[in-house]
């Protein structure tokens, strides 16, 4: 992370987020529709169950086989919670002509509000097709993947523009994301509305662009001293990834953006 402000030296920090994974037997596919370049980055594909892309590193259209093994496994992981949509991370072919992808199953929302929904998920990475074949990585047998697979997300709305009743898919600046330790809803409502839209941010904190405003938001942490790390941005891979960092502090009731940065991964 590189970040500079009032009180708080330069410094570069290389944020990495370690992916752990887990196996189940090969499954077969043929007549795999041929490769074609994705919807826009937001849209979902018009298909029973949404795919949503992240377009950073142009990922290739969901083949039939990946999305077979991707449902499979969502269902055997949490099979009672139906999918809301499949968020593609990347999804490469190489030279070789095999086809690596990374997913993310988003499940319907558990818990649904006005301003705040929560749910479950499921990270699903390293995913292979070549040829008439489509498997997962061996070491996804190494642990119970509903150990490292599944985790908790949350999402909030615009303040202008509260959730319906719809459980629509969302456009990029609404993405879910962890659901972040120690924090009250109303809490993480509050920060998130603050570093969507930061005003008046002082000139010698304004060291780095603010997030674009579509970019969503990837993590919200406390840090030792109490300040708050919001980090902004997406990550394809373990070691595919960037965004805006904006830490932020409460005084005398009101949030003030301390310092700024970006992280890479």
């Amino acid at each position: 992370m590189s970040e500079s402000g009032p009180g708080r030296p330069a410094v570069s920090v290389l944020k990495g987020i370690i992916i752990a994974a887990a196996l189940s037997p090969l499954l077969s596919c043929r007549n795999a529709p041929p490769q074609t370049a994705c919807p826009p980055e937001g849209r979902a594909a018009k298909r029973e169950v949404p795919v949503v892309y992240d377009r950073r590193l142009d990922p290739i259209e969901v083949t039939a086989a990946q999305r077979e093994l991707l449902m499979e496994w969502a269902a055997r992981l949490s099979p009672d919670n139906a999918v809301w949509y499949i968020h593609v991370n990347d999804n490469t072919k190489f030279d070789d002509g095999t086809l690596i992808g990374n997913f993310t199953v988003f499940y319907r929302p558990e818990s649904r509000g006005e301003r705040i929904r929560k749910g479950k998920a499921c990270r699903l990475w390293d995913v292979r097709e070549s040829g008439d074949r489509v498997e997962h990585p061996r070491y996804w047998s190494m642990m119970d993947p509903r150990e490292w697979a599944i985790f908790d997300w949350v999402q909030v709305s615009r303040k202008e523009e509260p959730f319906g009743g719809e459980i629509e898919v969302p456009e990029k600046a609404l993405w879910p994301f962890l659901t972040p330790d120690g924090f009250a809803d109303v809490e993480v409502i509050e920060i998130v509305d603050f570093a969507r839209n930061p005003p008046d941010v002082p000139e010698d904190v304004l060291s780095f662009e603010l997030p674009e405003k579509d970019e969503p938001v990837f993590s919200i942490s406390r840090e030792k001293d109490g300040t708050i790390e919001v980090m902004f941005g997406t990550q394809q891979g373990g070691l595919a990834g960037g965004g805006a960092i904006l830490v932020i502090e409460k005084q005398d009731g009101n949030w003030r953006v301390r310092s700024m940065g970006g992280w890479i991964s």
